[in-house]
């Protein structure tokens, strides 16, 4: 049986600290498509930290 582990959503303002880039770089990897968001409105957006290491840590082959 399967482990449940619940995920770790972040706020863009969070995403943007820890990677150490602009919040508006986190919005136009949103805007591009590169990164999916999660929320209950427009205002409260948020994305799921698993997703945003796994994007910025691609590698191009």
């Amino acid at each position: 049986m399967s482990e449940y582990t619940p995920r770790k959503f972040e706020t863009i303002a969070q995403v943007a600290q820890r990677l150490a880039i602009t919040p508006n770089t986190v919005r136009r990897y949103i805007a591009d498509g590169k990164l999916r968001t999660y929320g209950m409105s427009s205002r409260a957006i948020r994305l799921d930290a698993a997703e945003v290491d796994e994007a910025f840590t691609r590698t191009s082959a």
